[in-house]
């Protein structure tokens, strides 16, 4: 089971969590829960990276 979470979790770029991992190997007929999933994933030390958006921002300049 940790390599097929491993296997899933290199396929996304290192981006999926427990939860996405869990429900990828749902459908692919495994029956695991979230928590188990993420005990496993931390005994093998990986964690889902975080990406945060690209926000647009405005400034303002001021006339003079």
């Amino acid at each position: 089971m940790k390599g097929k979470i491993q296997e899933i979790y290199q396929q996304s770029h290192q981006i999926y969590g427990a939860p996405k991992i869990a429900a990828v190997l749902h459908k692919n007929g495994e029956p695991i829960s979230e928590r188990t999933t993420g005990k496993y994933m931390r005994e093998m030390g990986i964690r889902a990276l975080w990406v945060r958006h690209w926000t647009h921002t405005t400034t303002s300049r001021e006339n003079g």
